[in-house]
């Protein structure tokens, strides 16, 4: 059965400002109407005597015009064409949509007003590690501001129902920035996990999500990795790089302690499984800043079957090099690979 979203665009003038729910796991972390307004004068310089107030979120290795055009792209693919003014704010958990009003007590230039107040530490995070995340966070985000869900049609519509409609948004937003499916059914999972009074059961998340990624052409295909064993040699050095890669592609795997302290550098694998699969593995771990620099047939001895692991080598060739992305995209078979073997040119 298909699921129809009924957008509204109303022309109404908004006479109530609206904090719009975001993902807070507790309700007590939630952003409150005051931290918003809060945000929204200092961000604009407004009001010196909230310079200050804001604690905890920092902008760590990413510039705010990187960030600001993070949002907007997202905002662009979510078929957002009206103005909106991005607010970043320690007080919010991840992101929040706010329409503000007359009673909030900003100028006119403020008032009635679209607002997306963000994290910037959360944003940085989603940035390098977690941009399915960070898609689906902003799209549903602006879904709230598309349908129009702080207008008089608030009152109309229950707040279970404003979620789903936002979570088909967001869903709309991750199809449009071509993520697959996997990992975005992952984080409505993870982010639903924590039954709510506002929030809809995860089945009817996943409903919606399923019908918006498809709307806006994304298309679900079997997992890549289905049937896969992967194992992967747990290292302190890596900075979960490798952990954000698996979870960002929504690969099952186990993990072992593995005896040594440097940095994954290679990956193993069986003929009996479809090579393609340790292929993607390894560029997406190479574009992760995760150095390949061998790829390898598992040893007979092990008896090993369907099996990618990720570990590491300590006896590596002062001549070697980190596959690169190009030099991964070449090989087609599972066999013995290093930068002094040219799949390119077999």
């Amino acid at each position: 059965m298909s699921l129809k979203v009924s957008v509204v665009r109303s022309t109404a003038v908004l006479a109530l400002g609206l904090l719009l729910t975001a993902f807070a796991p507790n309700a007590a972390l939630a952003l409150s109407p005051v931290e918003a307004i809060i945000c929204i004068k200092q961000a604009f310089n407004l009001d010196q005597t909230v310079a200050d107030l804001q604690e905890g979120d920092v902008l760590l290795g990413v510039g705010e015009g990187e960030a600001k055009s993070e949002i907007e792209s997202i905002k662009l693919r979510s078929g957002v064409l009206f103005e909106v003014k991005l607010v970043p704010c320690g007080f919010s958990e991840n992101a929040n949509a706010y329409v503000s009003s007359k009673d909030d007590g900003l100028p006119d230039d403020y008032t009635s007003i679209n607002y997306i107040i963000y994290n910037k530490t959360w944003l940085f995070s989603r940035i390098n590690t977690g941009k399915t995340e960070l898609d689906f966070v902003l799209g549903h985000e602006f879904g709230h501001l598309i349908n129009h869900h702080a207008t008089l049609r608030q009152k109309t519509i229950p707040d279970t129902q404003k979620e789903l409609e936002a979570d088909y948004a967001g869903a709309c937003a991750v199809a449009r920035m071509n993520r697959p499916w996997g990992p975005l059914k992952a984080v409505i999972e993870e982010l639903r996990s924590v039954p709510s009074e506002v929030y809809p059961r995860v089945d009817q998340s996943l409903k919606w999500a399923e019908v918006g990624y498809k709307n806006c052409n994304g298309v679900i295909t079997a997992p890549l990795y289905k049937g896969a064993s992967v194992l992967y040699f747990f290292k302190d050095a890596d900075n979960d790089q490798v952990i954000n890669v698996l979870k960002e592609n929504d690969i099952p795997y186990q993990t072992r302690k593995s005896k040594y302290s440097i940095k994954s550098n290679g990956i193993t694998c069986t003929p009996d499984f479809d090579f393609k699969a340790v292929r993607e593995l390894a560029m997406d771990l190479t574009n992760a800043g995760v150095e390949i620099y061998w790829i390898n047939k598992a040893i007979p001895e092990l008896n090993a079957h369907r099996r990618i692991t990720i570990e590491a080598e300590t006896d590596l060739s002062a001549d070697w090099k980190p596959l690169t992305v190009e030099q991964l995209s070449c090989m087609k078979v599972c066999r013995w690979w290093t930068t002094e073997v040219d799949a390119c040119a077999s």
